[in-house]
């Protein structure tokens, strides 16, 4: 299988993985690679983390549409369904912007 962004962009290059969000093949060039923090249930409902952590792979193109949705949430000044910054298991790590 091929890299979905290369072979858009004119040369066939061997993907290496498969990004979480669309399913697209992608090369390393093409690969983002992220921390991913599980938790589990602790003693009275208490979340904690769990080590190692897991990864997530995106390819380029989920990973700045789902950056551009924090922003977006951020920018409105709120979040009305959740916090931004929490993490669902699709999102991508994002720093939050300055201020």
């Amino acid at each position: 299988m091929n890299c979905f962004d290369c072979a858009n962009e004119g040369g066939p290059v061997a993907a290496i993985a498969v990004c979480h969000r669309c399913g697209a093949a992608i090369c390393g060039n093409h690969a983002i690679v992220e921390p991913h923090h599980l938790t589990r249930t602790g003693t009275m409902g208490v979340q904690v983390p769990v080590d190692p952590p897991a990864r997530l792979i995106w390819c380029g193109v989920c990973h700045s549409a789902l950056e551009a949705k924090v922003r977006e949430q951020h920018s409105h000044g709120g979040h009305p369904i959740h916090n931004p910054f929490h993490r669902h298991h699709d999102e991508p790590a994002v720093s939050q912007p300055d201020a």
